[in-house]
């Protein structure tokens, strides 16, 4: 008897995930099926804590901070204009299922030109700044998988997309950091 109780917790701690994700709606999971946008938002998140970084520190010249601050403001435009894509591919669907394998390639080059940009321009700049060498987000294969991508579809709300995901997905402003 006093080995069946822990036995039943963690039967039951491994089922509350199987069960959590059986009632999510459709399009809960959408950023993790899609390859880009979940390597989008990585980018994303971590370009915005790079920044909150710089616009942080102490002993750093001012004209360094407002340069990193141009360069990240460039960035996030383009960022945002990513994104804005995307939100056209939802409402275009307007309900229909829509192909995440298709979606993603169709983005992978537009991402990939924003990811050479973060990287060669932002990245470089945050490197001069903090005197690190960051490691690289995407992985190797990262193109390679986006299109050997097995067919994945969902169902996307328009009003789900734009009250959850759009805000998720665009970058801060600066002020906001």
């Amino acid at each position: 008897m006093k080995g069946l109780i822990p036995k039943l917790l963690l039967a039951l701690l491994c089922a509350l995930p199987a069960l959590a994700w059986a009632q999510a709606p459709a399009d809960a999971n959408l950023i993790q099926k899609a390859d880009v946008l979940r390597t989008y938002r990585r980018v994303k998140l971590d370009m915005e804590e790079k920044a909150r970084n710089v616009k942080g520190m102490r002993g750093v010249k001012e004209a360094d901070v407002e340069a990193f601050e141009a360069q990240y403001n460039k960035l996030r435009k383009d960022f945002n204009q990513f994104v804005q894509g995307f939100g056209a591919e939802v409402r275009h669907a307007n309900g229909a299922p829509l192909n995440l394998c298709e979606l993603s390639r169709g983005q992978l080059y537009d991402f990939m030109k924003l990811y050479h940009a973060y990287e060669e321009q932002f990245l470089v700049r945050y490197e001069e700044i903090i005197g690190t060498r960051e490691r690289p987000l995407i992985e190797a294969g990262f193109a390679d998988n986006v299109m050997a991508c097995n067919p994945r579809s969902a169902i996307v709300d328009v009003t789900t997309y734009r009250n959850q995901y759009e805000p998720e997905l665009t970058v801060a402003t600066w002020s906001r950091l």
